[in-house]
């Protein structure tokens, strides 16, 4: 079983900044802590052609004192875990944000 660490995303996506993906990362990170122990998971990740399961590991080591509104936790770190599943898991390199609408 492979392992993975969040933070992947960082080198493979271009088109946010470093910052911005580092901010969804502990976005993610906040949330998965509330389920999982040692900043890891054991987590399965199915699209249309496969099927992978693998340890998911992120940082948790950050200060959460601006980061408690459940929402946007929700909200940025499902954006993370799209960003890392588009990087790392399927090989896209880039990605823009559309308005909602487009």
């Amino acid at each position: 079983m492979n392992t993975h660490h969040l933070k992947e995303t960082i080198t493979k996506l271009e088109g946010p900044s470093k910052e911005q993906i580092v901010f969804y990362n502990q976005s993610a990170s906040v949330a998965l802590d509330e389920f999982h122990d040692d900043s890891e998971a054991v987590m399965t990740f199915n699209n249309q052609t496969n099927e992978e399961k693998m340890t998911l590991t992120w940082d948790s080591d950050f200060s959460k004192a601006a980061m408690v509104e459940k929402i946007e936790i929700t909200n940025h770190g499902g954006v993370a875990l799209a960003f890392f599943v588009m990087a790392v898991l399927l090989d896209y390199n880039y990605v823009i944000q559309s308005e909602i609408g487009d």
